[in-house]
């Protein structure tokens, strides 16, 4: 753990050490979010080969720690890359596609449906994924992707660990709301507005582009 404890004592003194509703929920809210945290801790060093790789583009180090990941399964498996800025060139990689349409979180999961959807057309079904990003992204990541993808695909999280320190504090309260909201069940609309992204690229909105990949 991180300096959670840190970050809870400054959130209450931020909420005044106040009782009132709003803040015993964000206390709460913050709370069970460093529980999830810990519980990938937990799991992150048992990350087992799965079926496919998938990693969320939007910090350092996520796509080579994802081919580092793919590297060791002998590039047997697919990976994606969902969320890759459209000048994203993988130069014909073995095995690897490219999702150029996600621009958060929930877009991240929707192209990762489709991409499992067009995998088990061309006859490789997903039973297993192991899903990188990074340590504080990961609660609500895996929380989108279960909205999304068939609930019989186990997901296995792989942590960035190397993202940086710089404005962790402000990270980890952000998430903790973000992830707040998407459990309570809040709208596409208002979780793509906290992403402060829209949710699909209007140049590419087919999900992922599978020209850019090698057998």
């Amino acid at each position: 753990m991180i300096g959670e404890n840190k970050v809870m004592n400054t959130l209450a003194k931020w909420l005044g050490i106040s009782f009132s509703a709003a803040g015993l929920v964000g206390v709460a809210a913050t709370a069970n979010y460093a529980r999830v945290l810990n519980n990938i801790d937990h799991v992150q060093n048992h990350t087992p080969h799965t079926d496919a790789i998938v990693v969320l583009t939007g910090g350092r180090n996520r796509i080579q720690t994802a081919r580092e990941l793919h590297h060791r399964q002998t590039y047997a498996v697919p990976l994606l890359i969902s969320g890759a800025p459209l000048y994203f060139n993988n130069h014909g990689r073995r095995k690897e596609h490219v999702g150029y349409s996600a621009q958060n979180t929930i877009g991240n999961a929707i192209e990762t449906a489709h991409w499992i959807k067009q995998l088990k057309h061309e006859g490789l079904p997903i039973h297993s994924l192991t899903l990188v990003t990074a340590r504080t992204h990961m609660p609500r990541a895996l929380a989108e992707m279960r909205r999304h993808i068939p609930a019989d695909i186990k997901i296995h999280p792989h942590i960035v660990t190397q993202e940086g320190r710089q404005g962790y504090h402000w990270r980890f309260i952000t998430e903790a709301f973000n992830y707040h909201v998407t459990l309570s069940g809040g709208s596409s609309a208002l979780r793509s507005f906290l992403g402060r992204t829209h949710l699909v690229n209007p140049v590419n909105a087919k999900g992922f582009t599978p020209s850019r990949t090698t057998p």
